[in-house]
């Protein structure tokens, strides 16, 4: 229940010093406990948490989950899928997190598509967690549209993750609305759909906002700020980069 209450805690946009607080007594505990394999799914998250806050305790690059709490490579060759297949998906979806944020898309990629959450075959099936991936594969691959040949593919696999978060929007509206609009606003720009994207982007902003995830609402912002930097509108791009520096420290501080 503790680590559950961890993994929520995380995605819900908790400040990340206080995360970490948390996230270090939960470990001490599950140490005491002798919970092994719950603690290094803790660890993985510890480790995501203190990339991003930027903390040190690093070793490859804030992209990687390698560091003083969790080695990505050591992991995958100790644990196969079969064997830990809450601690593979945990780490893998932390990965491609960590590889958007950070516009390594490629290893994000590759970190999703051991999922498969698409296909059905993950554990996150029915869970926040399958939204969460979905949410963020999407992403990457509108990022890797914009650069490789193979834009057919990428393009049908932002169209499927759009339809399971549209599908987890009615589900849950509070949770799931800004990463399902913020998706389509990408899609939108990339369909030359601008002022239906501008709408998307408003959409995602609002609904991060009531919902109160930090880290969200600030990529909302930024991405924003992106699409007016390809348009040519720097005033209304600089607007939307401060907003989204602000959450970002506001989820650091």
């Amino acid at each position: 229940c503790a680590s559950l209450h961890r993994y929520i805690s995380f995605f819900s946009g908790q400040p990340l010093p206080k995360f970490l607080k948390g996230v270090e007594k939960v470990s001490k505990l599950m140490k005491e406990y002798n919970s092994n394999s719950t603690l290094l799914v803790n660890l993985v998250y510890q480790q995501a948490a203190v990339n991003f806050s930027g903390s040190g305790g690093a070793s490859t690059g804030p992209a990687y989950l390698n560091g003083d709490f969790c080695d990505y490579n050591k992991i995958e060759q100790q644990f196969q899928e079969k064997t830990h297949s809450i601690l593979h998906e945990q780490m893998n979806l932390m990965q491609t997190i960590l590889a958007y944020h950070f516009a390594h898309y490629d290893t994000g990629w590759k970190s999703s598509e051991k999922i498969h959450v698409c296909g059905g075959g993950s554990i996150f099936k029915g869970f926040i967690f399958q939204y969460i991936h979905i949410f963020y594969r999407g992403l990457t691959a509108i990022a890797l549209s914009r650069n490789e040949n193979d834009k057919r593919k990428y393009a049908a696999a932002v169209k499927a993750c759009i339809k399971v978060l549209k599908i987890g929007r009615k589900k849950s509206p509070l949770n799931l609305s800004h990463q399902s609009y913020l998706l389509e606003a990408e899609l939108a720009v990339t369909k030359k759909r601008y002022a239906f994207a501008e709408r998307l982007f408003m959409l995602s902003i609002e609904h991060a906002a009531s919902a109160g995830i930090l880290h969200e609402h600030a990529l909302a912002h930024e991405r924003f700020g992106f699409y007016y930097m390809m348009r040519n509108n720097h005033e209304a791009a600089y607007e939307q980069i401060r907003v989204a520096r602000d959450l970002y420290a506001k989820w650091g501080e």
